[in-house]
C-alpha cells in the first residue's frame, strides 16, 4: 500500500522512536517492524519514510481525531505554517495514489483543518500584542526557578509593553501592565512568606543534583538492557524496577543530550515489553 509515496519536502518532522520511548496517540511513529524506529539510514533522516508514516497515521485515525492530531503536530513546530503547507502538498501529491473512499474523506477533512489552523496562526501572528498575554506570561514564568529570575522577567515584559503601547483589542479587560503589577505583587508576597518559613526552619530547600551526567553514545534502550540483564536475568540487583529506572535516569542523558523519562525507562525494564529492548546480536552480552 505504501510502496510508492510521493514525498513532500518537510523541514520539521517530529517523530517518536518507539524503541526508546512510549508514543502518544498522535505521535508519528513507524508502523512496520523492518522500518528503522528512529527514521535514520546511515545517520540521515528518511523523509520518504516520514511521509509514509504520516499518511499511515492520517488514514488510521478516526475522522473526529484528525483535528486534534494536526493541532498536536503544530504545537511541536517552530514554524507550524510551513509544516501545514508541506502536509497540504503531501496530500496533493498523493491523491491519485490513495483514492479509496475512506482515504479521500480523510484527505478532505485534513485539508479543511489545515486551512483552519493556518488562518488561526496567521491571525494570531498578525496581532501586535500577541506576546502580551497573561496566560503566555504565566507559562513563561514556569521556565524560571528563582524569585530573582521571575521578577526580572516580569519587569522586562512590563517595560517592553509600556514602551510599545500596542492597541487594546478588548477595552473591558484589565490593562496588561496592571495584570503584570498584580503578578509582581503576588510574587513578592510569596517570597516574604517563604522567607518567614525559612526563618522558622519549616521549609526544606530542594536539594540540587550535583552528580555529573554521563552522555550515551548508543541508543538508550541498549544501555537500559544491561540493567535489565543484571536485574532480571542475572538476579544481581536487589531493587524494584521503578527504583532502578529512577537510578538510571538520574545519571545519564541520551545521545542527543536530552534527559530520559523515568516512565520510558521503566517501560523498557518491564519483562513483558521485550520489543522495547534490543534483540539477538544487537544486545550487549554481559558474558
Amino acid at each position: 500500500m505504501y510502496d510508492i509515496v510521493n514525498t513532500s519536502p518537510f523541514i520539521e518532522h517530529p517523530i517518536v522512536d518507539i524503541a526508546q520511548f512510549d508514543a502518544h496517540e498522535f505521535d508519528v511513529t513507524i508502523f512496520e517492524e523492518e522500518q528503522p524506529s528512529n527514521f535514520l539510514n546511515g545517520g540521515v533522516f528518511q523523509k520518504e519514510l516520514y511521509c509514509k508514516c504520516l499518511l499511515h497515521k492520517l488514514f488510521t485515525l478516526t475522522k473526529s481525531k484528525i483535528k486534534p492530531f494536526i493541532k498536536y503536530q503544530c504545537d511541536q513546530m517552530k514554524e507550524p505554517i510551513i509544516w501545514l503547507n508541506k502536509f497540504e502538498k503531501l496530500i496533493d501529491l498523493n491523491r491519485d495514489l490513495f483514492d479509496e473512499k475512506d482515504q479521500v474523506i480523510r484527505f478532505d477533512k485534513a485539508l479543511v483543518v489545515i486551512e483552519l489552523y493556518r488562518e488561526l496562526i496567521e491571525k494570531e501572528e498578525a496581532q501586535p500584542n500577541n506576546k502580551f498575554s497573561l496566560e503566555k506570561v504565566k507559562t513563561k514564568l514556569k521556565e524560571y526557578n528563582s524569585y530573582e529570575d521571575k521578577l526580572s522577567y516580569l519587569c522586562e515584559i512590563e517595560t517592553e509593553y509600556k514602551q510599545l503601547r500596542p492597541p487594546v483589542l478588548n477595552p473591558h479587560t484589565v490593562p496588561f501592565d496592571e495584570q503584570i503589577n498584580l503578578e509582581i505583587e503576588k510574587l513578592n508576597k510569596q517570597e516574604v512568606l517563604k522567607e518567614k518559613a525559612r526563618a522558622k526552619g519549616i521549609v526544606n530547600e530542594p536539594t540540587v543534583n550535583t552528580k555529573p551526567l554521563i552522555k550515551l553514545n548508543c541508543n538508550l534502550n541498549y544501555f537500559v538492557d544491561i540493567f535489565y540483564q543484571l536485574s532480571q536475568e542475572k538476579q544481581q540487583l536487589d531493587c524494584t524496577l521503578k527504583d532502578l529506572a529512577t537510578y538510571i535516569v538520574s545519571g545519564v542523558i541520551d545521545k542527543e543530550g536530552n534527559p530520559a523519562s523515568v516512565d520510558s525507562v521503566y517501560s523498557m525494564l518491564k519483562p513483558s515489553n521485550f520489543e522495547k529492548r534490543p534483540k539477538g546480536h544487537s544486545r550487549f552480552k554481559l558474558e
